[in-house]
């Protein structure tokens, strides 16, 4: 228990970091759960931690969200705000992909959206199939 309340003081202290590093970001969130069934392979948990959601403070308007996958955005061409939001992307990406995803889920829980914005973390339960 003492271990897993020190990873979230100092998981809350390194995002804090990089939300102050990153002023535009409104948000960033993953989520991680074991699937119900696998095609007949095994159900093991996982996360899309290190391939996070973010919502930007620009897109709170119209609530957009963003989503962007490993180095960078998915959709090829970038264009001249993806180009600017990249490295705050690549940054909360690489921070979340330390974790392994057991730790994760001692963290946060099974079946869990997890949401990060600078007012702290919230866990919502994520419905899947």
């Amino acid at each position: 228990m003492q271990a897993e309340s020190e990873m979230k003081g100092a998981f809350s202290e390194v995002l804090e970091d990089l939300f102050n590093q990153f002023p535009g970001v409104e948000s960033v969130s993953w989520v991680q759960y074991t699937p119900y069934f696998n095609d007949g392979d095994e159900c093991v948990f996982g996360t899309s931690a290190s391939y996070p959601s973010m919502i930007f403070v620009d897109d709170k308007e119209d609530a957009r969200e963003q989503y962007m996958y490993g180095e960078g955005f998915y959709t090829g061409e970038k264009d001249e705000l993806e180009a600017e939001r990249e490295p705050a992307y690549n940054a909360f990406a690489k921070f979340l992909s330390q974790f392994p995803d057991e730790l994760l889920k001692s963290a946060f829980g099974d079946h869990a959206r997890i949401t990060v914005t600078r007012e702290g973390v919230e866990v919502d339960t994520f419905d899947h199939d």
